[in-house]
């Protein structure tokens, strides 16, 4: 599966405590190319990478192309059960 990278930047800040916060800048041209549900919702994910970049980025940014099965789809796949026993 193709990832579909979006212009960002993303740092993780930690503080003190247990928690952070992921600071996130996003380019407004290529969020608007994506394709957006029927609410005008666009679905993108935020994936830590395995080491800082040069500017410290922890984080980048991809569209979500997830699509489910349609509920009718689904139950096609379902075998139906053989009531042909042999005992």
């Amino acid at each position: 599966m193709e990832k579909n990278y979006i212009k960002s930047f993303a740092k993780e800040r930690k503080f003190d405590n247990w928690w952070s916060i992921i600071a996130l800048s996003i380019n407004l041209e290529e969020l608007n190319k994506l394709p957006k549900d029927k609410y005008w919702n666009i679905k993108v994910d935020v994936c830590q990478k395995r080491e800082p970049d040069q500017y410290w980025n922890t984080h980048y940014v991809v569209e979500n192309t997830f699509v489910p099965k349609a509920k009718e789809q689904a139950n096609d796949d379902v075998e139906e059960p053989n009531d042909d026993l042999p005992f």
